[in-house]
């Protein structure tokens, strides 16, 4: 009888099965660890093609972007490799000699307007950078130099287009305030030179549409170029001094260029606020700025986002302004 409990077995002295043999138990861990390190695998090869597949849509989008901005300014005659942030402007814009000159005397018509202080050249004095400083505080008038380069017009960008700035101009009680354009029309054809003169440039002669661009092809002569900084973009870089181009990397740090942008670094967009983001272009030419017609430009500088910059940035910046 002791014989045979001894030959029962263990497990069965213990009610339990018998253990895995050791090989079962390294081969189940060794599966185990493969599938873990294949779906580690398999995860890094996912994220890596997300990354790739990312990377390749961002380049094709940069592409684009490039793409865009070089033919832009191509359509005001700027060659540029897309990438640069600031180019020189142009010598000249594309414009009807003809035309302009009808503009240029329309620029300083009165029968435009409701008085002698309301023609375009009142508010926009081409000796005061295209703009008038002895306006009443809060009337300061945008310059009209450099609007070729606009998308958006007026203060709080509301007009898109310069036929339709320029009609506003004239029509709109605010501005010239000349009446109806079909009045303005009656007023210039009853002159027989001025009929004469659109005769000779226009086929119809003395119409709405080409009061318009007469204006618009006189507008496109109205540009600030050959500044320092346009020397500057086109390679001379000596043509700013040490100050000024801290004052460079300051507009850079500040990222000021994520608003002033294009040929006339602004005029392209509205702000946060509701505003046109104004043209730094010619600013050297002013004595006043913003519609209160400021006359501390460096003042001026904390109204802008980030604040105001320390006294030697401040400086620095303003002397980089000027040179534009």
């Amino acid at each position: 009888m002791a014989d045979t409990l001894d030959l029962g077995s263990s497990s069965a002295r213990s009610g339990g099965s018998s253990p895995p043999a050791p090989t079962k138990l390294w081969y189940t861990s060794r599966m185990t660890n493969t599938r873990r390190a294949l779906f580690f695998v398999l995860v890094v090869v996912i994220v890596l093609a997300a990354v790739c597949a990312w990377m390749v849509v961002e380049r094709h989008r940069e592409k684009e972007r490039i793409e865009a901005r070089k033919a832009f300014l191509a359509g005001f005659g700027i060659e540029t490799d897309g990438v640069s942030d600031f180019v020189a402007l142009p010598d000249s814009l594309t414009h009807h000699a003809n035309a302009s000159r009808l503009g240029e005397r329309l620029f300083a018509d009165r029968r435009l307007a409701s008085n002698s202080y309301r023609v375009c050249g009142a508010c926009h004095r081409l000796n005061e950078g295209g703009i008038n400083p002895d306006m009443p505080a809060g009337t300061l008038a945008r310059t009209v130099y450099n609007a070729a380069f606009a998308d958006v017009f007026l203060h709080d960008g509301s007009v898109t287009g310069m036929p339709a700035l320029v009609r506003r101009m004239i029509e709109g009680g605010d501005f010239c305030a000349g009446g109806p354009m079909s009045n303005v029309v009656s007023r210039l054809a009853a002159d027989e030179r001025v009929l004469r003169d659109f005769q000779f440039v226009y086929d119809d002669g003395v119409t709405e549409d080409n009061v318009v661009d007469a204006l618009i092809q006189y507008g496109r002569t109205l540009f600030t170029s050959g500044c320092a900084f346009d020397f500057w973009c086109a390679g001379r870089k000596d043509a700013l001094d040490e100050r000024q181009k801290r004052g460079l990397e300051v507009f850079r740090k500040r990222d000021c260029i994520s608003c002033h942008y294009g040929p006339a670094l602004g005029t392209l967009k509205v702000d946060d606020n509701g505003r046109k983001v104004a043209g730094l272009r010619g600013l050297s030419l002013r004595r006043a700025y913003l519609p209160k017609g400021d006359t501390d430009l460096g003042a001026v500088l904390s109204l802008m986002p980030g604040g105001m910059p320390e006294a030697e940035d401040r400086a620095a910046l303003v002397a980089f302004l000027k040179t534009l």
